[in-house]
């Protein structure tokens, strides 16, 4: 995809691409706009090749303004946007308000709003058929006794709850409970740190089994549930015990 780039070799020896010559900016207008207004590296800039769905300058200059007009976001968050999701540009900006506007109505201000944007643009993304994914969450949320506020919070905290399917939830949250009781006990437990919540059901069943046969109070241990296995680990090693996930 990278044509009228060629390839050379620096001082070590190793491959790299050569700068993007006229027939690239003329075949990609759209990346060219990007390099040159992010700075960004060739090896950035074939990224976006590979992956991104080609647009006009016109399309990528009005969805980085609204970005900054309506969502605030800064050019440095605006560059770590555009290199985390080089397909934003795919969506348009009719989507990405309509879904603004629905996480407005969920209760989200505009500073929550800006902050799951910021980390995760892929859930603004969504069509009106993935968006009634979400409302099944949103009323899963509501069926397990989270309140609107603590709905709010955990949308916030997590957002790519809203992308999970609720058979999933459901069974995650069936295995925490075995453990932690009353559901309500839970429930505060999850507002206040989510982040296990997206942890594969087999892990939480093998962590809470080996929590609660060595003697450990898992609700004390639920905040670190949601870490990656050397992180989790760690954490118990220091005490001179020896974890392994299956």
């Amino acid at each position: 995809a990278w044509k009228g780039a060629g390839r050379s070799l620096n001082k070590a020896g190793v491959g790299r691409r050569a700068a993007p010559s006229l027939s690239f900016s003329q075949a990609h207008p759209d990346l060219k706009y990007l390099l040159e207004r992010f700075n960004m590296t060739n090896e950035e800039v074939l990224i976006h090749t590979d992956l991104r769905v080609p647009v006009s300058v016109d399309k990528v200059k009005l969805i980085l303004d609204w970005l900054v007009e309506t969502i605030c976001l800064d050019e440095q968050q605006l560059r770590r946007l555009v290199l985390k999701w080089p397909d934003i540009f795919g969506t348009s900006i009719e989507t990405y308000k309509v879904n603004v506007a629905w996480l407005s109505k969920q209760g989200l201000s505009e500073e929550q709003i800006r902050s799951l944007i910021n980390r995760r643009i892929d859930i603004v993304r969504m069509e009106s058929g993935i968006r009634n994914r979400y409302e099944l969450v949103v009323a899963w949320l509501s069926g397990k006794g989270f309140a609107k506020a603590d709905q709010v919070k955990v949308m916030t905290a997590l957002p790519e709850i809203l992308k999970y399917k609720v058979d999933t939830l459901e069974e995650k949250v069936a295995i925490l409970s075995e453990y932690i009781k009353p559901l309500s006990d839970l429930v505060k437990i999850l507002v206040h740190d989510p982040r296990v919540l997206r942890v594969h059901i087999s892990r939480i069943q093998y962590r809470c089994h080996v929590l609660s046969e060595g003697g450990w109070d898992i609700k004390m241990k639920l905040g670190i549930m949601g870490c990656a296995d050397a992180k989790f680990a760690a954490r118990f090693e220091r005490d001179g015990y020896v974890w392994a996930d299956p």
